[in-house]
Formats: C-alpha cells, structure tokens, sequence
C-alpha cells in the first residue's frame, strides 16, 4: 500500500510541474497586476477562448529617412496665408532661440513632425496628417506674437483648422498633449473640424486680419 502511494504521489507531482503556467491573467480573463502592460502583450477577451492586442490610439509608423519639413513664419500675413492655403491642420510653436526649455521641446516637435507632419522621403514629397510651423522670436517679429496673436510665454503650442484656433497650450516642456490633440482631432471630417473649430476659437487671429484689412498704405496718410 505504502509503494502504491508513492506512485501516486510521483505521478500527481510530474502532472503539476508539466502543467503550464497561468501566471499573468485571472480566471476571468483578466490581466494579473503581476503581468506586463506592454501593448503587445495578450489578452484573453471575455470568452476566456480568443486571444486578442489591446487596441491603442496610434499615428502611422514614421518613414524611414524621412525628413520633417517645417515652415518658418515672421508676419501675420504668412501665418494667414498658411493656415488657409491647405484643409489639413497647422501644428505652430512659438518659440525664442537662447530659451532652453524651447530647445528640448523644439527636439520633440521635430520628432512630432517627422512623424505626423510633411516631409521627403527617398527624394519624395510625404504629404502628412498635420502641417507644421514655427515662429522665433526677435524684435522683428514681437508685435506679430505678442501684441496681434497675444501669445504671452514661450514655448507656446498652437493647433488651428483653417484661421479657427483649436487648442493652445503655453510653458509646456513636451508634446505630448499636442500629439494626443492631434491624434483625437484626425479622424474628424473637414465639416466636423469647421464645426469644432467654430466653437472653440478665441477669435483672436481673426481679428488680427480684420484689424490690419483697415490698415491704410504709408502713401495715402502722407499730405500732399
């Protein structure tokens, strides 16, 4: 009897240690706080049978040699003419050249545009999601950013549709909630966009362009 047991005990221990691990999700499928949250872990969907990713927000891959294009604005005019010239939506940082946090983040807004923005690829033209620009500081340009755009601090972060403001943010050190605005808003139609940007812009561009479409050429105030 006693050697019959150990047998048993042989066999039921070799059936365990062959068995294979579950460590890393619950019997409900769901993800054990052991396991890992990487996006290509698997997840067990609520069938507990058909394995499946987790579904994430995510821009195209980034083109291998792609080199970002971004256009650099000095005046109200240009910033008018670019952001009405294409449907797409214009990505601006405002920016001063000595300002180090500006440098870091000027870093990330290149990536930002090599990813998301225009650029040459293989000696082609890569049309993007969003249009990329950026403006320095200077004295030549400090009317045009503070006193028309009112932009108060660099950097400054700015996503407009068209001449409608869509978001803005000022003194941030990444962009990571640029990208994120970005990604939410790509999906929308040109209609929905219009609608949106509507409703959400501050008007201060616009009124920039009305005020200097009452400006007088230098020639007509002159006495004669």
């Amino acid at each position: 009897m006693k050697t019959m047991m150990n047998i048993f005990y042989v066999i039921a221990t070799s059936i365990f240690l062959l068995a294979p691990s579950s460590e890393g999700f619950t019997v409900s499928g769901e993800q054990s706080p052991k396991s890992s949250s990487s996006s290509s872990q698997l997840f067990y969907t609520n069938d507990g049978m058909t394995l499946t990713k987790p579904t994430t927000t995510t821009a195209e891959p980034i083109i291998k040699g792609k080199k970002p294009y971004i256009t650099k604005l000095s005046s109200l005019d240009e910033l008018k003419y670019f952001v009405q010239e294409d449907d797409r939506m214009v990505a601006i940082k405002f920016y001063a050249p000595w300002c180090k946090t500006c440098q870091r983040l000027g870093m990330q807004f290149t990536r930002l545009a090599t990813e998301l923005g225009d650029g040459i690829a293989s000696r082609k033209m890569v049309e993007g999601q969003v249009r990329f620009a950026e403006v320095a500081y200077s004295p030549q340009t400090n009317h045009f950013i503070q006193d028309q755009l009112q932009v108060a601090a660099v950097p400054t972060l700015q996503l407009y549709h068209g001449v409608n403001k869509l978001w803005q943010r000022s003194g941030t050190k990444d962009t990571r909630d640029l990208r994120n605005e970005v990604l939410k808003l790509k999906s929308k139609s040109k209609e929905e966009l219009l609608i949106l940007g509507e409703e959400q812009d501050d008007g201060i561009l616009q009124y920039a362009i009305e005020d200097t479409m009452y400006d007088a050429p230098d020639f007509l105030l002159e006495e004669w």
